[in-house]
């Protein structure tokens, strides 16, 4: 795989499992700290290793693992 094909799939890879996460966080209702937790350092290393960004404003009806999945997605959708 090229580089950039190592990257969309990386991101891709990235998306699933944020969404997984927060899906879980959801169903068992965890506490916010550890989702608030999970993903400042899902963030981190995305935004480090594969999407040297700004993170998003925070949006205060949702939680910190969807505003990474959407700052996530809407990465994915400059890779296609």
């Amino acid at each position: 795989m090229s580089t950039s094909e190592n990257r969309a799939a990386m991101t891709a890879a990235f998306r699933e499992i944020t969404q997984a996460l927060a899906n879980l966080f959801d169903l068992y209702d965890v506490d916010p700290r550890l989702a608030q937790a999970t993903a400042q350092d899902l963030g981190r290393i995305y935004r480090e290793h594969l999407h040297e960004s700004q993170s998003p404003p925070p949006d205060s009806d949702r939680t910190a693992l969807y505003d990474l999945l959407a700052e996530i997605e809407s990465a994915s959708d400059d890779l296609i």
